[in-house]
């Protein structure tokens, strides 16, 4: 019993250091298969980076609460009517920075789409010239508000 196992063993042993040698001989990557592999090898490299470049924006992301009375302060910081203010928000978006609008129609004088969408507290619309990113932060967006108002009073929202 012991020489069976013994030749199957070493039968084995044989032929994989037969295979590795064939295999090593043989075997010679041309310049463009290696072209090839290093291509892989950089796609893969890429999109490693762009995803750990996206969890880390993830991270960074500031997260805003919901609630009026929240951002009182901010709307007080200028010289309309605070009150005014926050009844606008609080129906415009019910103090939620993240209330987006996609569907909100901007045109021009002659009926011509500008573009699609307000954004934020005060739904500041997007023929402004901010982003929607930018108008989820309630200080950029009270701000921009701020400079619409002077631009027009209180008529630039329908909620007033």
């Amino acid at each position: 019993m012991r020489i069976l196992l013994i030749i199957p063993i070493a039968l084995i042993a044989l032929v994989t250091s037969q295979f590795n040698s064939v295999a090593q001989s043989n075997y010679a990557p041309s310049n463009d298969h290696l072209t090839q592999i290093k291509a892989i090898r950089a796609t893969k490299q890429a999109e490693a980076d762009k995803q750990a470049l996206e969890a880390q924006k993830a991270v960074q992301v500031p997260i805003y609460a919901v609630g009026c009375e929240l951002y009182r302060p901010i709307v007080a910081q200028y010289d309309w009517d605070v009150n005014t203010m926050m009844r606008v928000m609080s129906a415009e978006s019910g103090c939620n920075p993240y209330k987006d609008n996609p569907t909100d129609t901007h045109r021009n004088q002659y009926g011509q789409v500008i573009c699609y969408g307000s954004w934020g507290l005060l739904q500041i619309g997007c023929v402004h010239g901010y982003s929607q990113d930018e108008m989820h932060n309630p200080t950029a967006n009270i701000l921009a508000a701020y400079k619409v108002w002077n631009g027009g009073n209180y008529k630039a929202w329908s909620t007033y």
